[in-house]
């Protein structure tokens, strides 16, 4: 019976290996993916079964083991396992440059998950409703509201509990109740890393906020517990990570992530509604300023021969331009380009097109090529065979 509990562990094993092999996502990246799409799969399944009262082992059973059937079927892709096994390799080499820190991170956690599945849950909101409406639900097979003196076991958001609740039907007891916050644990230090990340810090500087992340004494005291503290700051980390992601590079999966990690993380505490929505507010209404303000400033201009962009302030904001790339048109209209992104004081220019081409940068032909790293703050490149003869000015925004 205990044993049941790694078909959900193994689901979400295989949907992680599955976004780093066919998304092409580092590890950390594709653990926030896994983590969205697994947890929309239980708040789906649980509402859905609720409706017939199907909260019950077969039901479940069945389910778990046909999400984890999918996951692997779609490994079988030569693809997949070959981007994987690139991922692993670099995933080695990083954790070579910073062995001790991670090492240090994998001995704390593994400490607390030994707590967490040795010791029952005992604290006070655990045995007052966490725990008790999670055997009521399962008890009638459904998570509708049933009549009890403590009110709060039918208001307070139940997310954590819902995790909790599947974990205890598939294992028979509450054994693994605890390890809910303890993965929530682990994935914010991965968040933390990946915030770091966002702001263009070194792999060493990411490592030690995760090992500052995971070191909180709250969050190591709560990390052997069923208390849901720790599953609200996993999601709104989440949400402040699709947000910075999307607006470094705007797609409709990004935006659908921003919504689901906001929607999850309301459901996975009342104190959320306090938390998120002014964070959330603040955060979107800070990047939709500035991307005006990229917009604003970015100019991407047709030249003559000699390429010379429409004015010396062009080539100013390139130079001291630290932005990400930015979507944007040619003066016609008839073509899209990622404009120009510096990196450790060089510039990137990629082309945002369906086909590659033939392209000349800086005197230097790459035929079939996109344009690699870039040595001058504002750079000419042409299409030979869409515009012949015709230079551009790629400027950093």
């Amino acid at each position: 019976m205990p044993m049941l509990v790694l078909i959900p562990v193994t689901f979400f094993g295989t949907l992680l290996l599955a976004f780093v092999g066919i998304g092409r996502h580092g590890f950390r990246q594709s653990f926030v993916y896994a983590a969205t799409a697994y947890t929309l799969c239980l708040v789906c399944v649980t509402e859905i079964f609720s409706i017939w009262n199907l909260l019950r082992l077969e039901p479940l059973l069945v389910f778990w083991t046909g999400c984890t059937v999918l996951s692997v079927f779609s490994l079988s892709r030569q693809d997949a396992w070959e981007s994987t096994r690139q991922a692993v390799r670099g995933a080695y080499k990083m954790f070579r440059a910073s062995r001790f820190e991670v090492s240090a991170i994998v001995v704390i956690l593994a400490l607390v998950l030994l707590i967490a599945v040795v010791a029952p849950p005992n604290n006070w909101e655990s045995m007052v409703y966490r725990l008790t409406r999670v055997v009521m639900w399962m008890q009638q097979g459904s998570v509708s509201h049933y009549p009890t003196p403590n009110t709060i076991q039918l208001f307070q958001p139940p997310l954590s509990a819902w995790n909790i609740l599947h974990f205890q039907i598939l294992s028979g007891g509450d054994r693994f109740a605890n390890t809910v916050s303890w993965v929530a644990l682990a994935g914010c230090g991965v968040l933390v890393s990946l915030i770091v990340k966002g702001l263009k810090q070194s792999f060493p500087t990411q490592i030690l906020a995760a090992v500052i992340a995971v070191t909180l004494p709250m969050g190591l005291v709560q990390g052997s517990s069923s208390q849901g503290n720790l599953v609200l700051a996993f999601w709104l980390l989440a949400f402040v990570v699709f947000t910075l992601q999307y607006f470094k590079n705007p797609s409709s999966v990004r935006l659908v992530c921003c919504g689901l990690a906001f929607g999850f993380t309301l459901l996975s505490k009342g104190t959320a509604y306090v938390i998120a929505p002014p964070m959330a507010a603040t955060l979107w209404l800070c990047g939709i300023v500035r991307m005006k303000a990229y917009r604003s400033r970015a100019k991407l201009v047709g030249g003559g021969d000699r390429g010379r962009p429409s004015g010396a302030s062009a080539e100013r904001w390139a130079l001291r331009s630290q932005l990400g790339p930015l979507r944007t048109s040619t003066r016609d209209g008839t073509d899209r380009l990622y404009l120009c992104e510096r990196t450790d004081e060089r510039l990137r220019a990629d082309f945002w097109s369906g086909q590659k081409c033939g392209v000349t940068l800086g005197g230097t032909r790459r035929n079939d090529q996109r344009p690699d790293t870039l040595h001058r703050s504002a750079c000419l490149w042409r299409d030979s065979r869409q515009y012949p003869g015709k230079y551009f000015w790629a400027v950093a925004v």
